[in-house]
């Protein structure tokens, strides 16, 4: 991270800066599409010569948009051990999830795609835009809250269990693997990621997806087996 770039959203190169017009005192917030998933630090730079004062600066936080901010850290599922190495690993997964859980109208637009690759080394700055709807429902499971926040099955391998020990956020779930289905061609063929991605086969990714159906259908069996009636079904 500089003055002028921070790590890049693409394959390569560097995201280019946001650069407010500051015409007097007052509020000024970047676009949706400017979102930035899961960063840590920000600069702020005055690039020109009038002295500028910040007096207080907000981040819109978007991780679950479809709960309530202090319900985040209710975790239906939880871990804790004698080991607070452990402890943190686990944590650091749940809350992981957390962040990858996107609203759906803010997808990885793949501006890039096909024209830059992870062979080049980019000096200049790149573009990148947050505005691709991926999925239906108001929340979807991503492969990334920073990159490349689509859908991939096999990421959802790994993340789906996790949800479901975690937040038991299955409805969440559903969205994601409900928009590979629909991307789904008349021979079976499922798609290698979700909307927004080239339509190309890969056999191990397809699989991935049929996994995310017997994990979903296994923990909404549990739910009803323990008492719950709630469904990711229910009301699809």
């Amino acid at each position: 991270m500089t003055n002028w770039y921070c790590d890049s959203t693409a394959d390569a190169g560097r995201d280019e800066a946001m650069f407010f017009d500051v015409t007097g005192p007052g509020t000024y917030t970047l676009a949706p599409q400017y979102l930035r998933g899961a960063f840590r630090y920000l600069t702020i730079l005055n690039n020109g010569s009038t002295p500028v004062e910040v007096t207080q600066i907000s981040v819109n936080f978007t991780a679950m948009p479809h709960w309530a901010d202090d319900a985040l850290r209710n975790y239906t599922g939880y871990f804790h051990s004698n080991d607070d190495l452990l402890n943190r690993i686990w944590y650091a997964g749940a809350y992981t999830n957390q962040l990858c859980t996107i609203e759906p109208s803010s997808g990885d637009a793949l501006v890039h795609l096909g024209v830059i690759n992870s062979t080049e080394d980019l000096s200049y700055p790149v573009s990148w835009y947050y505005n691709t709807t991926i999925t239906n429902g108001t929340s979807c499971l991503t492969d990334g809250a920073k990159r490349d926040r689509l859908v991939w099955p096999g990421d959802m391998s790994i993340s789906v269990p996790g949800t479901f020990v975690s937040t038991n956020d299955l409805v969440t779930d559903y969205n994601s693997l409900a928009s590979l289905f629909a991307l789904q061609t008349a021979d079976g063929m499922l798609p290698y990621a979700g909307v927004g991605f080239p339509l190309i086969y890969s056999a191990t990714y397809h699989m991935y997806s049929l996994v995310g159906v017997a994990d979903i259908y296994t923990y909404t069996v549990c739910k009803i087996i323990q008492g719950s009636t709630n469904s990711p079904f229910d009301n699809q």
